[in-house]
């Protein structure tokens, strides 16, 4: 956010305040260490760019720049922790990132269930299942433990618990998976069209008005982590949703304040 903003809103008065926030967010992102996050960003990140360049062809020499200080600050980063800090960043992501390519490349590993990469298969090929079998209606909302009933031999993640998982630890990993499963393909339609229009409603303004591709990449983040993550069982992942789809329905207005109600 603090990034586009600094491309459709600049101001001397402000850059302090950018320049610290995206230092944060960006300390933030690497402690996070979630590997969604770190694919959600850059795809969001790299497509409002696409987006802006293409509509707003006033911006373009400033994003030109604000990309070049942004790499320029990575690189910065990338020094400071290599000379000062032992690496501890670069460690922490390699350390998050280099599994996934071994899960990857090593088939064997699925049928063993070691990784949280695999583990996620296993997860979606369960729920796949379930939706093949009550594709409509789904299982119902809290139906997906019982569904998952049928299909043993799903193990923990985590070698030091690699215990079969029972009913109640089930976490499809996909917040469309569990959509799909719990409440069939009607309610996984319904879920996809809203965020489908919410897009579309958000990418229509962005000409008139260049400060709506913050939510709009905001949710597209929320979309692509929703892939590997189950964030609506999650209570602030709903609110966050809901966060980024309020600009998709509101309107800008003219209007004296004294006729809005």
């Amino acid at each position: 956010g603090h990034f586009l903003l600094v491309g459709v809103k600049p101001g001397a008065a402000s850059v302090v305040w950018h320049v610290g926030g995206v230092t944060i967010a960006s300390t933030a992102l690497v402690l996070n260490a979630t590997r969604s996050c770190w694919l959600a960003v850059t795809v969001a990140g790299i497509g409002s760019i696409l987006i802006l360049i293409a509509l707003m062809p006033t911006l373009r020499w400033r994003l030109f720049l604000i990309a070049t200080a942004a790499t320029a600050g990575l690189a910065i980063a990338a020094t400071i922790d290599d000379a000062f800090l032992g690496s501890t960043g670069t460690k922490l992501v390699f350390h998050r990132t280099t599994p996934v390519i071994k899960q990857f490349r090593n088939s064997s590993q699925f049928v063993a269930n070691r990784g949280t990469i695999n583990y996620r298969r296993k997860m979606w090929n369960g729920g796949r299942n379930m939706i093949s079998q009550r594709p409509i209606a789904g299982w119902g909302l809290g139906g997906l433990s019982t569904g998952m009933l049928q299909h043993p031999g799903l193990k923990r993640a985590w070698p030091h618990l690699d215990a079969p998982i029972n009913h109640e630890q089930f976490n499809p990993h996909s917040s469309y998976v569990y959509q799909g499963a719990s409440t069939g393909l009607i309610g996984l339609a319904l879920m996809l069209g809203t965020l489908v229009v919410a897009l579309i409603c958000m990418g229509l303004r962005v000409r008139n008005d260049p400060v709506m591709i913050v939510p709009l990449a905001m949710l597209s983040v929320w979309i692509v982590i929703s892939a590997f993550e189950a964030t609506l069982l999650a209570g602030v992942g709903v609110g966050v949703l809901v966060l980024f789809l309020m600009p998709a329905i509101t309107r800008a207005t003219q209007e004296p304040a004294e006729h809005l109600t």
